[in-house]
């Protein structure tokens, strides 16, 4: 569980799991299996990986330390993500999200967490409506 008065472990443990979900999502892209899977992680991808940037940023400005990112080599290597495993991921990091906002983060990263969840709440019932589909 986390401590509410620190913003910093919050924001830094949300940057770990959006890295976590934005490398299965990018694997997931790669898989020739379903265009539609493909396309929708590749979508998704590219949002984490901007939403991880400003994370980062505002991590950086309220004077926390750069949380290293993990390499692709020590990703998960399951070259057969699902649907499924992408909706996993993206329900995680709702609750890794609605977890940070339980903290005391400053009233700008609060609006941008807000922000980018909102954006990965749309992107998850994405998921569940392929995943549905299937």
């Amino acid at each position: 569980m986390l401590n509410r008065n620190n913003p910093f472990a919050a924001i830094t443990k949300l940057v770990q799991c959006c890295n976590r979900s934005s490398r299965l999502l990018f694997m997931a892209s790669q898989i020739p299996a379903s265009s539609g899977l493909q396309q929708l992680a590749l979508d998704v991808w590219q949002t984490l990986e901007q939403f991880e940037f400003e994370l980062r940023t505002e991590l950086r400005r309220l004077g926390g330390l750069d949380p290293r990112p993990a390499t692709f080599d020590s990703a998960t290597t399951d070259l057969m993500a699902t649907a499924g495993d992408c909706k996993n991921a993206m329900e995680a990091l709702v609750r890794e999200y609605e977890e940070t906002l339980t903290t005391n983060v400053s009233a700008h990263a609060r609006a941008m967490i807000n922000r980018q969840v909102g954006q990965v709440r749309k992107q998850l019932e994405q998921f569940v409506d392929l995943e549905s589909a299937a």
